[in-house]
């Protein structure tokens, strides 16, 4: 009877992968709630949204790219220039609506410029975002000769990041907010099960109808716009356009989504499970840095989590379709 109930819990673990990375996210903050008595504070927890706000915002765009079966690795490039660009139209006193239009219509812009190589010319997901990082990080490098954009503009900082609301950071509603348009996007819509057709078998989606280089263009696009609204929080974050900012960001935005379900072959696709592998991430590595944890460290132990998570994941996924 056991055995049976344990194979039962395990098969249950199997059709919901994210439940495994919520009971890694568990086993962490006790962990850390134990190992230091700073870590359980309401100003901590603070950091802990704040620190995950980008890679939640990035995971829940590079879910649906996933969902097509695609790949998006210039997210950290596309939040430099966008950070690089806002830094800069902020310094001439642009109003900051104005300025945060710009902001999010150049990452659509490159964006739609990936999905449309993409779609149009059938080139590799990989290989065209691994050329518009580059070209958009160097774009930044340009702009600012390598040096950083400092910016001094209080309502700016405390509408994005600094601010709060009912004691929670402001980042903590931009991300709720975000996580439900997702969710209706990937779940209630005509364009998200165009999105998992895609993913799912592209060529009989075709053949059904469904226009398969524009739902392409479309996800890439709004996988821009999430990259850039990354961007304009991590400047209010750090006062500052770093046009060496978000290396790796497009790495940790995919481990979220992955944790939280979502697979290569554009299978799962669950914004919560997003939700709770980016905080998993961003969990680690706060509590590491309260640990004074060697920073090169910390990146190690980081990987050797998300890959055990990850394996984890798999092995209950396996058990599942075995039975």
């Amino acid at each position: 009877m056991e055995n049976k109930k344990d194979k039962s819990f395990l098969k249950l673990l199997g059709r919901h992968p994210q439940l495994a990375t919520l009971i890694g996210l568990i086993a962490i903050f006790i962990f850390f709630s134990v190992a230091r008595d700073t870590f359980l504070t309401l100003a901590n927890m603070s950091n802990v949204i704040n620190q995950t706000a980008t890679i939640a915002i990035t995971g829940f765009g590079i879910t649906m790219v996933l969902l097509t079966a695609g790949i998006d690795l210039s997210i950290g490039g596309v939040m430099a220039l966008v950070c690089v660009v806002c830094a800069k139209l902020l310094g001439t006193s642009m109003p900051i609506g104005l300025v945060m239009v710009i902001g999010l219509g150049l990452g659509a812009l490159i964006g739609l410029c990936s999905g449309s190589i993409i779609a149009g010319f059938g080139i590799q997901p990989f290989l065209t975002t691994m050329g518009m990082v580059n070209i958009a990080r160097g774009i930044a490098k340009y702009m600012t000769n390598g040096q950083s954009i400092f910016i001094n503009a209080d309502n700016f900082r405390n509408a994005i990041s600094q601010g709060t609301l009912f004691r929670l950071p402001v980042l903590t509603y931009w991300i709720i907010l975000l996580m439900v348009v997702t969710y209706i996007l990937i779940s209630r819509t005509t364009f998200g099960r165009q999105v998992q057709a895609v993913g799912g078998n592209e060529q009989a989606a075709f053949f059904s109808g469904v226009k398969t280089k524009r739902v392409k263009i479309i996800v890439y696009t709004l996988m821009g716009l999430y990259s850039a609204f990354a961007g304009i929080v991590t400047l209010s974050r750090l006062s500052s356009g770093l046009p060496t900012v978000a290396n790796g960001a497009e790495m940790d935005a995919i481990a979220a989504s992955v944790l939280g379900g979502t697979g290569f072959a554009g299978e799962g696709g669950n914004v919560f499970g997003t939700l709770m592998g980016a905080f998993l991430i961003g969990m680690i590595v706060n509590g590491l840095t309260i640990m004074s944890v060697n920073s090169f460290l910390q990146e190690v132990i980081k990987g050797l989590i998300i890959i055990g998570t990850v394996i984890m994941s798999v092995k209950l996924s396996s058990i599942n379709k075995a039975d």
